[in-house]
């Protein structure tokens, strides 16, 4: 996988979860009602550090899926279904529950810092089918999973040193 660098945030990179555009995928009992605890662990960032976070993936990102000259191993699984069974993948691949995470929709250039755990634990209420497509990429380098608007999932992990 080819080396990110992704810039250091500054307190006022953020803005509060109700200022968020997409807030209401969390806050409106039409879609999901998250817990006041879940709601604090979301980060969202402000629209010009959205674009200093997100610009520096794009070249990891492919017409459909994820570009395989940047990862060392990827693999998929579709995303359509049994909700349970990809939370369990999603898991699988990163057991670090407390990893801090960006969520990335593309198609808006919206970002949030999130922790891993909540995005395994509640993806679909961050991927919607027929509209999003989402990379989620940690703090710390090392891997990236990408979902697609047709259902899909994607997991690209870095060679080992």
């Amino acid at each position: 996988m080819e080396n990110v660098n992704l810039p250091d945030l500054r307190p006022d990179d953020h803005v509060p979860v109700e200022r968020f555009e997409l807030a209401w995928r969390w806050t409106d009992a039409k879609y999901a009602l998250f817990s006041e605890e879940d709601l604090r662990s979301i980060r969202p960032l402000a629209p010009a550090a959205a674009q200093r976070i997100a610009k520096p993936l794009e070249s990891l990102v492919a017409p459909h899926g994820l570009a395989a000259e940047s990862f060392a191993n990827i693999e998929h699984t579709p995303a359509s279904g049994d909700v349970e069974s990809v939370t369990r993948w999603l898991q699988a691949r990163v057991p670090d529950r407390d990893l801090s995470v960006y969520v990335v929709w593309w198609h808006g250039g919206h970002v949030v810092r999130v922790p891993w755990e909540l995005f395994a634990r509640r993806w679909n209420d961050f991927c919607y089918p027929s509209s999003d497509d989402v990379s989620v990429y940690p703090v710390t380098s090392g891997w990236m999973a990408l979902y697609g608007h047709h259902e899909e999932l994607w997991f690209g992990r870095e060679a080992a040193p």
